[in-house]
C-alpha cells in the first residue's frame, strides 16, 4: 500500500482516495467501471459533532489533522446520521436502510444475535461484489454475542452550542454531523457542500463508485451521493431524510428547509436533574442555556404544541416552534413520514 493515495471518506469523517490520480470524465458521474479499483477508507466516528471539529468552526478543541484532509477535500454542512444512537446508526450505515424499519432505537446491550439479517445487502457485500477484501476496525454494536455492556458509553455528548440537544436526540444537535470527503483528482480541494446527506447513503454511494447496480430490496433508503462527492449533482440527491432518535415518539422528518418531530422534546435522554447521569430533553436547557419556545424553567410548558416543525434555513438552533404557523407545511410531513416508514418498503429511486 506503500505510496498509494486513498479516497477518504470521512461520514463523521469519510474520506476516499484513489490508487491513480487521472482528470475527471464525464463518465465519473456514475460508476467506475472503466477504471482502477478506489482504496476506500471510511472511518465512523462515535459521538463526533460540529463541536469537536475546528474545521467545523470548534474553539476549544484544535483538530489540526483532520483539518487537513478537509483543507484537502470537501466538507458537509448538512449531513446527517439516520439515527442519534450508536447501534441504530451504525444498522443504517451498514445496510442503507432507516433503521425505524426495524423498530430498532436504542443500543444493543450485551450478548445479543446480529441485528443485521444475514441475507440482507450490506456495505461490505457491495465492495465484495466488486472484488474488494473488506474489514471492520474497532467497535462493532451490532450484536453478534460479542458485545459487552461496557461497550456503550452514556454521556452527554454535545454537539455544539449553537444547535438544540444532545446525543440521542431528534434536535439538531443530536443526528447533524460532520462529514468530509477526500480523494485526490476527483474531488475538489477546500470545498464545501450544502448537499442533504446521510450515513445511511454510503451503500448507495460506494455501489456507484465500484459499479454495482443495487436489485430491488438493497439499501432500500440509501441514495447516492457520488454526484455530490465530485460536485457534478445537477439536482438535489435526495429530498427527505427520516431521522431516529432514541424514543420512537420523536421519529422526524427533514425535507428542504424543514424539520418535523413527531412528538415533544428531543426524544432523547431524560434525567431532570443537573448531575444526573442522563441528563436530557427541556430539562437540559438549565445546564446549556439554550432556548426554545416550548420550554421553560427546564420543562415543556402548559399548552405547548404536541409537535414540532423548524425553519433550519432562518432557524438552525431550533429556538422558534413553528408546529401552529404552518399546519399544511406538518400535515405534509407526517403524511410523508407515515407513507415512507408504514405504506413504502423503499425510498430509494429505482
Amino acid at each position: 500500500m506503500t505510496g498509494k493515495k486513498y479516497l477518504v471518506i470521512l461520514l463523521i469523517i469519510l474520506i476516499c482516495s484513489n490508487c491513480k490520480n487521472r482528470p475527471l470524465t464525464d463518465s465519473d458521474s456514475g460508476g467506475f467501471l472503466n477504471s482502477p479499483k478506489q482504496n476506500i477508507v471510511l472511518i465512523n466516528v462515535d459521538d463526533l459533532g460540529y463541536g469537536d471539529l475546528s474545521c467545523y468552526g470548534a474553539t476549544r478543541v484544535s483538530t489540526p489533522n483532520i483539518d487537513k484532509l478537509a483543507t484537502q477535500g470537501c466538507s458537509f454542512i448538512d449531513s446527517h446520521s439516520c439515527s442519534a444512537v450508536c447501534s441504530p446508526s451504525r444498522y443504517g450505515l451498514m445496510t442503507g436502510r432507516y433503521p425505524s424499519r426495524s423498530d430498532l432505537y436504542y443500543p444493543v446491550f450485551a450478548r445479543v444475535p446480529s441485528i443485521v439479517d444475514t441475507s440482507c445487502m450490506t456495505i461490505a457485500r457491495v465492495m465484495k461484489q466488486a472484488g474488494y477484501a473488506t474489514a471492520a476496525i474497532g467497535k462493532w454494536h451490532l450484536g453478534f454475542g460479542t458485545e459487552q455492556p461496557v461497550d456503550w458509553k452514556m454521556g452527554h455528548h454535545m454537539n455544539s452550542d449553537k444547535l438544540l440537544g444532545f446525543k440521542f436526540d431528534a434536535w439538531e444537535g443530536g443526528n447533524l454531523v460532520p462529514f468530509i470527503a477526500r480523494w485526490p483528482g476527483k474531488i475538489k480541494p477546500g470545498t464545501t457542500s450544502n448537499e442533504l446527506l446521510s450515513n445511511v447513503d454510503l451503500l448507495a454511494t460506494f455501489a456507484a463508485i465500484t459499479g454495482y447496480m443495487l436489485k430491488d430490496g438493497e439499501g432500500p433508503d440509501s441514495y447516492n451521493g457520488l454526484p455530490s462527492l465530485l460536485g457534478t449533482v445537477e439536482k438535489p440527491v435526495r429530498d427527505f431524510l427520516v431521522i431516529s432518535p432514541a424514543q420512537k415518539k420523536n421519529l422526524a422528518i427533514r425535507k428542504g428547509k424543514w424539520m418535523h418531530i413527531s412528538s415533544q422534546g428531543g426524544g432523547g435522554f431524560t434525567g431532570q436533574n443537573i448531575g444526573d447521569h442522563g441528563l436530557g430533553g427541556a430539562a437540559a436547557t438549565l445546564l446549556t442555556g439554550q432556548v426554545n419556545s416550548d420550554i421553560e424553567k427546564g420543562q415543556i410548558k402548559p399548552g405547548a404544541p404536541r409537535a414540532q416543525l423548524y425553519n433550519l434555513e432562518e432557524d438552525l438552533a431550533e429556538n422558534r416552534n413553528l408546529y401552529h404557523e404552518y399546519p399544511r407545511v406538518v400535515e405534509e410531513l407526517e403524511a410523508l413520514l407515515h407513507s415512507a416508514i408504514n405504506e413504502n418498503e423503499s425510498t430509494r429511486p429505482q
